[in-house]
């Protein structure tokens, strides 16, 4: 019996990274990324370059961990000298922590200006401009990707540091590096390690916050939030709980206690969810086999019901409740609906009395009828027992 020789089985080429030539920076080098649709840039790298100023954009990325950030604008027409050539492209700037070696994302339009070429078994990157052609080796830019290899630890081994790290926390102890012994401490609930908590050194930043909000009676007698918004009830994200205030003193001084002592305990992104899979997070709409995407225009609406649909959109898009997709396979037109408070009798052109509903203001709906004929009807997915 003849067989055919299989193909040798080989490993991980790892990243391709692209070296780059800026003023001022001494070192740069950019991820080759092909599932990434723009270019992006550290908000520090953007200040060290001096470019020009940002193009306003609400733009809005979904990143790894499936959390929305905003970016900050779109920096514009920045000259890129990759080898002896150079290019002229767009980058969204966003605040994020980088490596300051591997600073920049170079996604699939620069990779196209570029007429890039990724040999994955030659490790080799090719850039071609006219008759003109650079390869960078995967073997000369490896060295300068150590930082991500840092930032990508095992999921098994952040859950045991996350394990250790709660149980002493509880236990009021911290290993001390120095002499090997734990030694007993005493924090705030304020952690570090949040990004989007601000550290407060010499008081008890969120105790005090909360105390001063129990006070404040001039939006809602059930949300102990100072900052929402009255006509669109939505709370801006500031504080990182918020308190009912119908709690008794005793109540509330014994839930600070304990949200204060298991502050470890409290995810408050789905970032700080450690180990835990995103998906588990998330909502996901399972649609029949035998259905295809509908893309379903936006239907033509008169100036004054535009305006409210702009206007809702808009404000959804501020409080994060949505965000923009480019490439979505499923498109649902928006409607626009009057809400009615009641009936009154009006006049006609024929001078007749006829009841007529009083509009008192408008609702946005969005049309899901072909997605809900296209949705698995499994409503009961666990079996019946008599």
């Amino acid at each position: 019996m003849l067989l055919k020789k299989l193909p040798e089985n080989l490993g991980d080429p790892e990243k391709f990274l692209i070296p780059c030539d800026f003023p001022r920076m001494d070192v740069c080098h950019a991820l080759a990324d092909l599932g990434a649709s723009i270019n992006l840039m550290p908000l520090s790298i953007w200040k060290k370059l001096s470019l020009l100023e940002l193009t306003p954009t609400r733009m809005t990325l979904e990143l790894v961990d499936r959390s929305i950030t905003r970016s900050k604008g779109v920096a514009e027409y920045v000259f890129v000298k990759v080898g002896k050539f150079h290019f002229s492209t767009d980058f969204v700037v966003m605040d994020f922590e980088a490596d300051p070696r591997v600073p920049l994302i170079l996604g699939r339009s620069f990779l196209r200006i570029g007429h890039a070429l990724i040999d994955v078994y030659g490790e080799e990157i090719t850039l071609r401009v006219n008759d003109e052609v650079v390869t960078f080796n995967l073997n000369q830019t490896t060295r300068y990707s150590s930082t991500y290899d840092d930032l990508s630890v095992n999921r098994i081994d952040i859950i045991d540091v996350a394990r250790e790290e709660y149980a002493q926390e509880i236990l009021g102890f911290s290993n001390n590096s120095s002499g090997g012994n734990p030694t007993s401490t005493s924090e705030p609930i304020l952690f570090y390690s949040s990004s989007s908590l601000t550290p407060f050194e010499g008081s008890d930043f969120i105790l005090e916050e909360i105390k001063a909000y129990l006070k404040d009676e001039s939006i809602s007698s059930e949300i102990n939030h100072a900052d929402c918004d009255p006509e669109g009830d939505i709370c801006v994200d500031k504080l990182p709980m918020i308190i009912a205030k119908d709690l008794k003193v005793d109540e509330k001084e014994a839930l600070l206690k304990v949200l204060k002592s298991h502050k470890r305990a409290i995810a408050w992104k789905i970032i700080d969810i450690k180990g835990i899979d995103p998906r588990f997070c998330t909502h996901k709409i399972l649609i029949e086999e035998d259905y295809k995407p509908a893309v379903q225009s936006q239907r033509r609406v008169n100036p004054k019901i535009h305006e409210v649909i702009k206007k809702e959109v808009i404000k959804l898009l501020d409080a994060r409740m949505i965000y923009p997709i480019s490439d979505n396979p499923w498109v649902s037109p928006i409607h626009c609906v009057p809400k009615k408070g009641g009936i009154t009798v009006a006049e006609n052109e024929n001078n007749e009395l006829i009841p007529t509903w009083l509009v008192i203001g408008w609702r946005v709906c969005i049309d899901y009828r072909k997605l809900n004929d296209a949705i698995r009807k499994d409503h009961f997915p666990l079996p019946f027992t008599d």
